[in-house]
């Protein structure tokens, strides 16, 4: 995911301009993924998100049966929820990066 889309997210360093966020942010994701080693979690993450929007869809053709409207309306709101899910899990992962970063730039 891209670190633009976490500007202005995390309110520890929304004080900070544009630029010097995006570098934190890049920071904060390799310190999560390389030296956290958690892009194990950020797959099962990814994978629980394409499961949830998946179910919505599946969920509804079992509940209200095959409608196109019905289906159309399932997917579309399958894939938002997925989308969100996504970013909120992935965020929390770039948390735990950018703490370790601001961590690290404290001492």
């Amino acid at each position: 995911m891209n670190s633009k889309s976490f500007i202005n997210y995390f309110p520890e360093i929304a004080s900070l301009d544009e630029s010097e966020q995006e570098t934190l942010l890049e920071q904060a994701r390799y310190a999560a993924f390389a030296k956290l080693n958690l892009s194990g979690q950020s797959a099962l993450f990814f994978i629980g998100s394409l499961l949830a929007g998946f179910s919505v869809p599946v969920l509804t053709l079992c509940i209200f049966g095959y409608s196109i409207l019905s289906a159309a309306i399932a997917s579309g709101l399958g894939c938002v929820l997925a989308l969100i899910l996504h970013k909120k899990l992935y965020g929390k992962l770039i948390k735990k990066g950018l703490d370790e970063v601001l961590k690290s730039n404290a001492t």
